[in-house]
């Protein structure tokens, strides 16, 4: 690191807890935020047993008919919520990774989420807000298959199933043509992103030394890794220039990313 240059956090090392006091502190953005949570590995959720014996989430019904959805994101966290807000009970728990927990949840699940009740950080989410969640799973989904693969038994079928995939797209007099990524060794190398925030940061960078006009484009994983075959390209960048870590694979990945689609 450069002395005195301060980087930004990267918001998959956050524990939810310290992305909560982050964000209150102005440190880290709403979706990094939402990344944090969303990404998270091991939440707690109360658990309860359906009559056909299956796992569901337990909803904890008020006297008014308000329907809570409590979440923990460590031991620390259930202990205080027992000590605090569950009269002494131990909740029964499962863990749940949260790119599974949230993308799963259906829209009437809850009339709040509350995220380590009774906790310091504690944070909660509207009912209005789970899609909100959901597609920030997806993201995190995707995200975290490029930069930390080995979380997930097959990470190409992960980028596969990615419907959000961004890329941009210049028109120059009557051609279109896809933007690449810049690099020292002058390769061809795609650019994609994983949200609007990243390719937004792009943008930022180099639109002014473009000529014609951008436009953005949205992908499948099926679409994308297609295209990609077909421009005989070196390679892919996944968010460059984006505050998040930048991920480099070799044009070869997008025949193994298909692969997926035929096992």
């Amino acid at each position: 690191m450069l002395r005195g240059m301060t980087l930004p956090m990267h918001p998959y090392d956050l524990t939810p807890r310290a992305a909560f006091a982050a964000y209150r502190d102005e440190a880290l953005s709403e979706n990094d935020l939402l990344r944090a949570i969303t990404g998270h590995a091991a939440w707690r959720v109360m658990a309860e047993t359906t009559p056909d014996g299956r796992d569901a989430l337990g909803v904890i019904v008020q006297a008014t008919g308000g329907r809570l959805l409590e979440l923990f994101s460590d031991a620390e966290a259930v202990a205080t919520f027992v000590t605090t807000q569950g009269d002494g009970v131990e909740p029964v728990l499962r863990e749940v990774d949260g790119p599974t927990l949230f993308s799963r949840l259906p829209d009437d699940i809850a009339h709040r989420i509350n995220l380590d009740l009774g906790s310091p950080h504690a944070f909660r989410y509207k009912g209005e807000q789970i899609p909100l969640l959901r597609a920030w799973a997806e993201v995190a989904t995707v995200e975290l298959a490029l930069l930390d693969p080995e979380r997930f038994a097959n990470p190409f079928a992960v980028l596969r199933r990615g419907e959000g995939y961004r890329i941009l797209i210049r028109q120059l007099d009557d051609e279109r043509d896809w933007v690449m990524a810049p690099d020292a060794h002058d390769r061809a190398l795609v650019a994609v992103f994983t949200a609007d925030d990243t390719i937004d940061a792009f943008i930022a960078q180099v639109e002014g030394a473009l000529e014609g006009t951008l436009e953005i484009v949205t992908q499948s994983g099926t679409d994308l890794f297609r295209a990609i075959q077909d421009l005989g390209v070196d390679g892919i960048v996944f968010n460059p220039l984006s505050h998040l870590r930048p991920v480099a694979l070799s044009a070869a990945v997008a025949s193994k990313v298909l692969e997926t689609a035929r096992q």
